[in-house]
């Protein structure tokens, strides 16, 4: 609804989890001259959309299996409880500023920073 205000100037009508994605672009697409239909990127998204989706959840899954077989070899004394609170702690939120993994990423950062632009000061 954000990418395409204009067919949405109300502020509803937008595709909700409340029924499924096929049976919305399908009523979407019912009427032959809506602008729904006659605007071409809002095809193109609503048409690229499930697939992303499905894309980003294969790929999470097997990055997270991949990650939790990689913890289970390391420590195998811990609980898979555990294994998923560590991975969530330190690989998922390391884009997201202030959790403990984009934290270590800074500080892994600080020598170069302070290399390419001299110590801070105040003065």
């Amino acid at each position: 609804m954000a990418l395409f205000p204009f067919l949405f100037p109300h502020g509803h009508g937008a595709y909700d989890d409340k029924t499924h994605f096929n049976e919305y672009f399908k009523y979407r697409m019912s009427a032959l001259f809506s602008p729904f239909t006659l605007y071409k990127p809002y095809l193109l998204y609503m048409y690229a959309l499930p697939q992303s989706l499905q894309l980003i959840k294969e790929t999470s899954q097997t990055c997270l299996d991949k990650d939790i077989k990689k913890s289970k070899t390391q420590n195998s004394k811990m609980s898979e409880e555990d294994i998923l609170k560590q991975i969530v702690k330190y690989n998922l939120l390391a884009n997201i500023l202030g959790t403990p993994r984009s934290h270590i990423i800074q500080l892994q950062d600080l020598p170069y920073v302070v290399k390419h632009f001299g110590m801070p000061h105040f003065f």
